[in-house]
């Protein structure tokens, strides 16, 4: 019989590759796939981080927190999910609507949402 032996970390690896190849294939993360990606990262922060994230509350509350953008762009309050929706993702395919391309946009938010005003 074989015996193979895993370290944490390359377990913890193998499980982030298998998610994310997971994702590739998925329409979007969502909350659900940003928890996930939170707590694995929660599980390998090294031992001298900031002892704040090492109770089980906390850690909680982080993971819990990482879907916040998914929250808000995802709500069915149309001016909300409007103003939050761009600080999400970006659609490129979209920027010829607005007379845009990659290169000729700001990197500054509110002067990339001034440019998809003025061209849209």
């Amino acid at each position: 019989m074989l015996h193979v032996r895993f370290s944490c970390g390359a377990l913890s690896r193998g499980a982030v590759m298998l998610f994310c190849s997971a994702a590739l294939t998925a329409r979007a993360w969502d909350y659900e796939g940003h928890r996930i990606v939170t707590e694995l990262a929660l599980s390998t922060l090294p031992a001298d981080f900031p002892a704040f994230t090492l109770s089980a509350g906390a850690r909680e509350r982080i993971a819990f927190l990482s879907g916040e953008p998914d929250r808000w762009r995802n709500t069915v309050d149309l001016p909300f999910r409007h103003a939050n929706e761009p600080d999400h993702y970006i659609d490129l395919d979209d920027l010829p609507l607005f007379g845009l391309d990659p290169d000729s946009v700001s990197p500054f938010r509110y002067e990339f949402m001034a440019q998809l005003c003025r061209g849209g």
